[in-house]
């Protein structure tokens, strides 16, 4: 059971963080924005601009590494950069030769309003790992498929793919709503060595969602790269409900001695089991929850299907590794603000934590420091925010009665009565 990454951005804004107004309290505007109606200030008094100012580290160079700006880098949207004691965030990508100064690339921000991002996006990934791991002890939310495979074999050398200038690989469908497929690994074979990079897309996207760089070294022999972080690839995405992947290359990306090798195979059809009831047996594992085929198509025409060739007996040298999983994004993103008090506490914490941690020495962050230790580790205290966030934690109520009832709990085997929220 997971969650895609989108939620960090669903999300935002559905608690704010209200400024004093002071001068110095620079604090990014739709962070001070408010779904819900609730503020991290509103937890308690000591959570403001000024006690947070006096316990931070010295300096955005001492606590956040940020990039220094120069006229000569390109810069992607939504990097933070320095200017002098000033930060600026990137508005666009390939942002190159403006100068901060132009309101069109560039928008002031502050290191308090990246403290208070990234803190805040810290509260909703704890909440909602939380949330989860708490259910799936409860048998809810199953994993359908670890480690699953497309093939069990490599291609035999000689049978190399001619080059033709196409985009070539698998196109991806979960075939139900509320799953997910999750990336592990890309395998690669190909005649000579070099480095391509393996690119994922959404169809309805005409810029990739990642591209892997794999440099392949291994004269003809399937290589596996294990991704650095695993793509999720979502019935949902981006509001499009259904949505088709593909993986795969640019042939005119492969190094010019190098070709794929061929694995003669119909991907997704294992229904052969006197011919080969290995292959069988592993199709038939995630073919219930996910369409897989290999496609071709104009390199320039990705986001058009009815320009696709679909082939029945090549991968292009392509293998993958991955897990079918449920998929709860669109249920927690439709009913937010279920989960509003409890990112609000667990905000409230992190930040608190901060200056009861603080190696600062002044006045003003000294009191602060003393204060915020005692308040978040008085536990006999009813108001204390661990307290607080245990009991909201317990009230959560998310209903999942229209979840795909592959993903919801089994019925109750004395009641008979099957559970439809959690």
């Amino acid at each position: 059971m997971i969650l895609s990454e989108r939620i960090f951005s669903e999300l935002a804004g559905l608690v704010g963080y209200r400024s004093s107004f002071d001068k110095e309290d620079f604090i990014d505007t739709d962070i001070q924005a408010s779904e819900s109606g609730l503020l991290v200030n509103g937890v308690h008094a000591l959570i403001n601009s000024g006690n947070l100012l006096a316990t931070l580290a010295d300096g955005p160079q001492n606590f956040i590494a940020f990039t220094a700006y120069d006229l000569q880098t390109t810069f992607a949207k939504g990097t933070i950069v320095k200017s002098g004691d000033k930060l600026y965030t990137s508005l666009q990508d390939n942002n190159q030769d403006h100068p901060v100064s132009d309101v069109t690339w560039w928008k002031p921000t502050s290191l308090l309003s990246q403290v208070l991002r990234r803190t805040y996006r810290d509260a909703v990934t704890t909440v909602l790992n939380s949330f989860l791991d708490t259910k799936k002890e409860a048998g809810a939310g199953k994993e359908l498929l670890s480690s699953g495979m497309l093939l069990n074999e490599n291609g035999r050398l000689p049978d190399q793919i001619e080059k033709k200038g196409r985009f070539v690989g698998f196109l991806i469908r979960p075939k139900e709503t509320d799953l997910a497929v999750v990336l592990r690994r890309v395998g690669v074979q190909f005649s000579g060595n070099g480095a391509i990079p393996i690119k994922i897309y959404r169809i309805t996207s005409d810029e990739p969602l990642q591209s892997i760089p794999v440099n392949y070294q291994h004269q003809g022999k399937f290589f596996y790269d294990s991704l650095s972080s695993p793509v999720s690839l979502p019935y949902w995405s981006e509001n499009v409900m259904g949505e088709t992947y593909l993986v795969g290359y640019d042939e005119n990306d492969l190094p010019e001695e190098a070709r794929a090798v061929r694995v003669a195979r119909t991907i997704g059809k294992g229904n052969c089991w006197g011919c080969n009831p290995a292959y069988a047996t592993i199709v038939g594992k995630w073919s219930p929850y996910v369409e897989i085929k290999a496609i071709s198509a104009p390199a320039n025409a990705l986001g058009d299907e009815e320009s696709y060739t679909y082939h029945t007996d090549t991968n292009f040298g392509l293998n993958l590794v991955f897990d079918v999983v449920c998929d709860v994004t669109e249920r927690v993103i439709q009913q937010r603000n279920v989960f509003a008090r409890a990112i609000q506490l667990q905000w409230a914490i992190g930040l608190l934590e901060i200056m009861a941690a603080s190696t600062r020495v002044n006045q003003a962050g000294n009191v602060a420091e003393v204060k915020a230790y005692n308040y978040l580790y008085e536990f006999q205290n009813p108001q204390n925010p661990h307290t607080l966030l245990k009991q909201a934690m317990k009230s959560l109520n998310l209903d999942l009665s229209d979840l795909n009832e592959t993903c919801l709990p089994c019925k109750d085997a004395n009641t008979g009565i099957e559970i439809g929220a959690w």
